[in-house]
């Protein structure tokens, strides 16, 4: 059972990495991350290796004696005013509740690491974003795809990064459960999705001879595309494409990405349930 510890001081030692904080890229180059929330706090409990410590603000304490005792008894729990932890961290954060947590490293998060036991399974539904560069639209696909049926989900170079606090806020925590890789040779790496795990490449994306999507067939093994909204999908990545898809729109305009993934989504686990 871990013990909290009172800070008086915005400058005590003990809180140089949440200082760090302030700086996002400067946390990310020190191998960490952070998550906001008692909620995502929970989600950790399956990683609790992965949290290096934790700041609460002092009222929250006494909701949080069961999420505390959970907690491996060597891990450092701080406590602070709100007032004191503006001052540390930089910014006001989520429910007076930040942990500190070890990303993994580039190696963990290769695709035939991450996402080994995900493409061995009889069936799969892979989610692939290119070019989402919007913290909280990544976080929103996150969402999506843990509540709509997919097993995991492979990053572009390009997209954003899954461990940005708005990211991991904003996916309710389906960032750190749900399987995820990035690609590092893209698009090149699309090949082996098709030729080494058998997976139909679907796009959604409105290009010239799309289908509209309540045409879009069960697949037991797939991948599905998402680009970001403004541009889409790049040519490269749409020529390596089996088909692509769009939701039929009235007026001029497109959905939000993570708009558009939820209606997909969605068409998908319609059409499996009534198969």
């Amino acid at each position: 059972m871990a013990r909290p510890t009172p800070i008086a001081t915005p400058d005590d030692p003990r809180l140089a990495p949440f200082r760090a904080l302030q700086n996002p890229k400067h946390a990310a180059r020190a191998g960490m991350f952070v998550a906001e929330s008692a909620m995502l706090l929970r989600s950790l409990r399956p990683r609790s290796s992965w949290i290096q410590a934790v700041l609460l603000a002092e009222g929250c304490l006494p909701n949080l004696c069961e999420d505390i005792a959970a907690l491996p008894e060597q891990l450092p729990v701080y406590t602070a005013s709100n007032e004191l932890l503006r001052a540390i961290v930089g910014f006001r954060f989520h429910r007076g509740v930040l942990a500190l947590c070890r990303r993994p490293t580039a190696e963990e998060l290769l695709p035939e690491r991450a996402l080994a036991e995900v493409l061995a399974r009889p069936r799969v539904r892979l989610l692939v974003a290119e070019g989402v560069t919007d913290p909280r639209n990544l976080g929103s696909l996150f969402r999506n795809a843990a509540l709509l049926g997919v097993d995991g989900l492979l990053l572009d170079p390009s997209s954003a990064d899954p461990f940005y606090r708005h990211c991991v806020r904003v996916s309710i925590g389906h960032v750190l459960s749900l399987p995820w890789a990035r690609a590092v040779a893209w698009p090149r790496a699309l090949d082996g999705l098709r030729s080494q795990h058998g997976l139909s490449l679907i796009g959604a994306e409105l290009t010239p001879g799309a289908r509209p999507l309540w045409e879009l067939p069960e697949h037991a093994r797939c991948a599905l595309f998402f680009g970001d909204e403004g541009r889409g999908l790049s040519p490269e990545t749409v020529a390596k494409l089996d088909a692509c898809y769009a939701i039929p729109m009235q007026g001029r305009g497109s959905l939000n990405v993570a708009a558009a993934s939820a209606v997909v989504l969605y068409q998908l686990q319609s059409r499996q349930a009534g198969a």
